[in-house]
């Protein structure tokens, strides 16, 4: 290393950052077939930063709260700030990233409509909050069936 950079102490990230004001990835996220033609229903649970910065874990249905802190003060955030939008994203599992649809909402659950039948579809999404946008979801693979 150079000897200019262990003088100004750049090249190392300084210790005190403070954790991240964007929310966290999700953790909880489901996606199945749709029960209309052609379609596919999306659910989530909000993310959660509890007080010491690292983000819950999850048992695949729902997140699991980490032990409330002595003194007893909420656990949970949002980030920096509460979220007020998800973002999700679709395509054809065939097909690249640049044909990608994208739809915001601010609930917990959405329908995908106007998929074609019998093709899989790679379906993820994000959180957002003032502070900006959190990282996407792991992408889950799913059929548009027409039953």
């Amino acid at each position: 290393m150079s000897e200019s950079l262990l003088k100004t102490g750049r090249g190392s990230p300084p210790r005190n950052l403070p954790p991240p004001a964007q929310p966290p990835r999700l953790c909880s996220f489901q996606v199945v077939p749709g029960t209309g033609l052609g379609s596919i229903e999306v659910s989530w649970q909000r993310p959660r930063v509890p007080h010491h910065g690292i983000p819950c874990s999850n048992n695949g249905d729902m997140i699991i709260d980490c032990p409330t802190p002595f003194g007893g003060s909420a656990p949970a955030s949002d980030g920096g700030d509460g979220i007020f939008e998800y973002e999700l994203e679709w395509r054809e599992s065939s097909s690249d990233a640049s044909h990608a649809k994208r739809k915001s909402t601010s609930g917990f659950h959405a329908v995908l409509t106007n998929l074609v039948v019998g093709k899989f579809y790679s379906v993820r999404v994000l959180a957002r909050n003032s502070q900006g946008s959190g990282s996407f979801s792991e992408p889950v693979l799913v059929e548009a069936r027409g039953d």
